[in-house]
């Protein structure tokens, strides 16, 4: 780069004085050059001593040698494994002491048993005892009556009912009754024969009504009270679900003995999986009554869960009944629980001899409830009739409340009580 120096400053320009420009421009001109010239000579000297120091460049030396190698130190041998620790010193252990002695864990005293409580065993003994007396009078029974069939495995067993009842009727004084019904089992003479045992001793009732049993020939129809004690032997001649037919025969305890013999067939219709259709016919003969039947007509609904509605109908014609016997009745079961149900009954009673269509209406509640024990029952029965008095249109109200007890007795030599005879016990253990 050229730089001026003050010597290249023209000599005119610095001889000339001061006239010959302008003062102030002169005096402008003249600090200008002396500032140029003293900036020029210091710049001059600075860039000729740097360019007179400055290195001249060297040429490449080439590439670095390689480094020297690293020396591997040998490897030594394996000392092997480390010995195992030395173990500790054991100290002796002390003998155990052994078990500790059994404390019961303080508590209160049990209470002793209560009234209720003793009673209860009381009753729980005695049915139980009540049970195996039966059940062994009834094995001795079937035992003399049949044979020992070691092909089969026989049970016999009975089904016992036995209540006592308290009524109570508007305008007339309590009255009590019992009543006892029996089924027994009797396998070793048939397996289809079964021995029934009735006997009713209720208070009467104010006017005739349609019987439980209407087929059945040892009810005395030609009184309105349900006094009766009788025995029926039955053979089951067909037992399908669909089709039942028995024949039967039995006496009732009267002076003079009243003997009867029957036969019932009995046709069940499933219409659908909720309406069931019952139909029964009965022809029966008796010592004081001669011939006569029963028919029996039956419509069942399931309306709902554990509730069943029901219509029936029955009508009876004998030779020492005047006309035809009749009655009709609806009933609503409900079961409330598995230890109770309540029933709702409507029905009408008449017969054909009289003028009258109707002669007895009756409307009834029944409320049914196990407790105390399995075994044991009581019922509340309000009923209201209005029986047509003779002679009159009139039929008045008669209010009347039974309360029932009911006692269940039942057992087999299924459940292992008792054997059915000695021979028996020795053919099973020969058989297994």
């Amino acid at each position: 780069m050229y730089r001026q120096r003050h010597d290249d400053v023209p000599l005119s320009l610095l001889a000339a004085g001061p006239g010959s420009l302008p003062g102030a421009r002169t005096i402008l001109l003249a600090a200008v050059f002396v500032l140029h010239a003293l900036i020029g000579d210091a710049g001059a000297g600075i860039l000729t001593e740097t360019e007179q120091t400055a290195p001249e460049a060297s040429s490449w030396p080439g590439p670095l040698p390689p480094p020297e190698p690293v020396r591997c130190v040998e490897p030594r041998p394996w000392p092997g494994p480390l010995p195992p620790p030395e173990p500790f010193p054991r100290l002796e252990s002390a003998p155990l002491p052994g078990p500790l002695p059994w404390q019961p864990l303080p508590c209160a005293e049990a209470a002793p048993p209560g009234f209720m409580e003793n009673f209860g065993n009381v009753l729980e003994e005695t049915h139980a005892s009540l049970q195996r007396n039966f059940l062994r009078q009834t094995v001795r029974f079937d035992n003399y009556l049949g044979s020992s069939k070691p092909e089969q495995n026989l049970e016999t067993g009975y089904d016992l009912r036995w209540r006592n009842s308290l009524r109570l009727e508007h305008g007339n004084d309590v009255t009590f009754g019992t009543t006892f019904l029996a089924n027994i089992s009797l396998s070793r003479v048939s397996e289809r024969l079964h021995l029934f045992i009735a006997a009713e001793n209720e208070p009467a009732l104010p006017t005739r009504t349609l019987p439980q049993d209407p087929g059945y020939p040892g009810f005395d129809r030609t009184v309105p009270s349900t006094h009766f004690a009788n025995t029926e032997l039955r053979y089951e001649l067909i037992r399908r679900p669909d089709l039942n037919l028995f024949a039967g025969a039995g006496f009732r305890f009267a002076l003079p003995v009243d003997v009867f013999a029957r036969t019932r067939l009995q046709y069940t219709r499933n219409i659908d999986d909720l309406f069931v259709m019952r139909t029964a016919q009965t022809v029966y003969v008796k010592s004081n009554d001669f011939l006569g039947e029963t028919t029996e007509f039956s419509l069942e609904r399931l309306v709902a869960r554990y509730t069943l509605l029901r219509w029936a109908s029955a009508a009876t014609a004998s030779e020492k009944i005047e006309g035809v016997e009749w009655g009709s009745v609806l009933s609503l079961f409900r079961q409330l629980s598995p230890k109770n149900s309540v029933t709702l009954l409507g029905g009408v009673y008449s017969n054909t001899t009289h003028s009258e269509l109707l002669q007895n209406y009756q409307v009834l509640a029944r409320y049914r409830q196990n407790f105390f024990k399995k075994w044991l029952f009581f019922e509340i029965e309000p009923q209201i009739f209005w029986p047509k008095r003779l002679g009159s249109d009139y039929h008045p109200a008669i209010f009347t409340a039974i309360f029932r007890i009911e006692v269940m007795f039942r057992d087999s030599t299924a459940n292992g009580n008792i054997e059915s005879s000695v021979v028996d016990k020795q053919l099973r253990s020969l058989t297994r």
